[in-house]
């Protein structure tokens, strides 16, 4: 089997891990019907990429296999996959190595660049709304408000213009609005967020009443 799941502690998340080749993530709305993360599939961009082939140094550690542990790891502060790396091919003459990779809360993939979009109906379950950034130039920003299902029609005080700007990078940060609104009275009620992105990625949004 050349592929095997890595699943990850997220709704609808997960990664395939090639068995001579870098990780590469898939997401499924339902865990029936998947999806690349990134367009180009196995040919597209690596979550851990492969290291280095030949050159002075000869090969990397990982630059031939790279096997993932059973699941990875989430910490206070970040999350860390361990995998075995090999210098060989994976039918070869080859030393295997453990590895660590880590990376922050929620940044497995994301939403990059300047733009406004909004989402798919998404069932609201708590009165805060909270969000995972991070801002990729200085006066970079990040704006969430709240429409009705389908975007038809803006929440009254969690609109994109009531909302208060995040400007630094930010990890399940609570959305704050002007108004001093939040989202109690459309709990167990699907709503769309629109998103105003500025030199900003956007990871992870998600309600709660903590």
């Amino acid at each position: 089997n050349r592929l095997r799941p890595l699943p990850v502690p997220y709704e609808s998340v997960a990664s395939v891990l090639p068995m001579v080749t870098p990780f590469s993530l898939v997401w499924s709305p339902d865990a029936i019907h998947w999806k690349w993360v990134d367009a180009g599939g196995l040919e597209g961009k690596d979550f851990i990429p492969l290291g280095t082939s030949g050159g002075a140094q000869g090969n990397a550690f990982d630059s031939h296999v790279c096997f993932a542990a059973a699941r990875p790891v989430e910490l206070d502060n970040e999350i860390r996959v361990y995998y075995m790396g090999g210098n060989g091919p994976h039918s070869g003459s080859r030393n295997s190595s453990f590895a660590l990779a880590t990376l922050g809360l929620d940044r497995y993939a994301g939403l990059a660049g300047s733009g406004t979009m909004t989402t798919r109906n998404i069932t609201c379950t708590g009165a805060k709304l909270f969000v995972t950034v991070d801002i990729l130039e200085e006066g970079g920003s990040v704006l969430i408000g709240g429409t009705t299902a389908n975007g038809t029609s803006s929440l009254p005080g969690l609109t994109l213009s009531d909302a208060q700007p995040i400007v630094q990078n930010s990890t399940r940060e609570v959305v704050s609005f002007t108004s001093g609104s939040d989202f109690t009275h459309y709990i167990n009620t699907d709503v769309s967020l629109t998103v105003k992105l500025d030199n900003a990625i956007l990871y992870a949004v998600g309600f709660s009443d903590a």
